[in-house]
């Protein structure tokens, strides 16, 4: 059976890298990664990522395994339905861990221009949950399951995908990517837990326009 290995996690490591070391390199004037560009480095960091991640899976053959096409549908609209069971925990572990900084992003939203704000909400809503999916969901959950139990997979492939958010949110965080792999895991379908992403980080926007200053 065609599956993830370590140099392919190794190699997916190292081009991050290289794109790390490349917005280092660039010079000063281009002002590329200014406040005022974030959304646009993001963008290009996960489409950039997007790519590598797929490219990856493609040459592994593994892309149908993580998608069942005659499933799709009936997947879809069973996360529809699991997500108020996944809206009720996450705010009941918001009110145990409350963020006391509304802009835990890293900035305030209020200040991107109107074309930013699109962006960051093609990210947080699109790109993100599936770029994010493919990586955490796709690749390290699947290959960790090769080497442990489930369970252990995903506790471990939780804390990675903790670690990649604000440190504020931890433990949301934490609980989302438990839960989200939890399902995963029942349906076997990443068009599960791409979508319950995308339906949490939509909630947690207009929480973020509301309460943040959008």
């Amino acid at each position: 059976m065609n599956r993830i290995r370590l140099k392919d996690i190794l190699i997916f490591i190292v081009f991050e890298i290289i794109f790390m070391g490349l917005l280092v390199l660039l010079p000063s004037k281009t002002e590329v990664i200014n406040f005022e560009h974030i959304s646009t480095v993001s963008f290009i960091w996960y489409l950039y990522s997007l790519i590598i991640v797929t490219i990856i899976a493609k040459y592994r053959k593994v892309l149908t395994a993580w998608f069942k096409k005659d499933g799709f549908l009936r997947d879809f609209l069973w996360s529809l339905k699991v997500f108020p069971i996944l809206f009720v925990l996450m705010m009941l572990i918001g009110l145990i861990f409350p963020v006391h900084d509304k802009n835990y992003v890293g900035f305030n939203i209020k200040n991107l221009d109107f074309s930013q704000k699109v962006l960051f909400t093609v990210i947080a809503v699109l790109i993100g949950p599936i770029t994010e999916e493919l990586i955490f969901r796709g690749m390290v959950y699947n290959f960790l399951k090769n080497f442990m139990k489930v369970e252990s997979s995903i506790i471990i492939t939780s804390l990675f995908f903790a670690l990649f958010h604000p440190l504020e949110t931890f433990p949301e965080i934490l609980l989302l990517s438990i839960l989200i792999n939890y399902f995963y895991e029942t349906r076997a379908n990443l068009v599960v837990p791409i979508t319950l992403h995308s339906l949490n980080n939509t909630v947690a926007l207009l929480s973020l326009f509301t309460l943040g200053g959008g």
